[in-house]
């Protein structure tokens, strides 16, 4: 048996809009706009046209949790449907990023 590759990158992203609630008890989507892909090593290639690009992000609760609902994010997600994304719940792959005024 073969299995599929995974459709996983790390984005540096912002949200846009309102956080609202998810598929789910304690999960959350937001918009997020894409300044930045990187694909993750054994990933198929995906979303490397996503930089400038807004996305849909399904949002775990433990993701929801660690990311503010305003800022820069680095996160690793799934590709999951058309422009849209489910974030890792791994907190070592969730980062807050300092936004550009913080680093003047």
């Amino acid at each position: 048996m073969v299995s599929a590759p995974h459709n996983r990158v790390e984005l540096i992203c912002y949200p846009i809009g309102d956080r609202l609630p998810g598929p789910a008890d304690g999960w959350a989507l937001s918009t997020i706009y894409v300044e930045e892909v990187k694909q993750v090593p054994g990933s198929a290639p995906v979303l490397s046209d996503a930089a400038g690009r807004q996305l849909t992000a399904l949002l775990p609760p433990e993701a929801a949790n660690v990311l503010p609902p305003t800022g820069r994010w680095r996160i690793e997600a799934e590709l999951v449907g058309p422009a849209t994304v489910r974030v890792t719940a791994d907190p070592s792959h969730l980062e807050v990023l300092p936004g550009p005024v913080d680093d003047v």
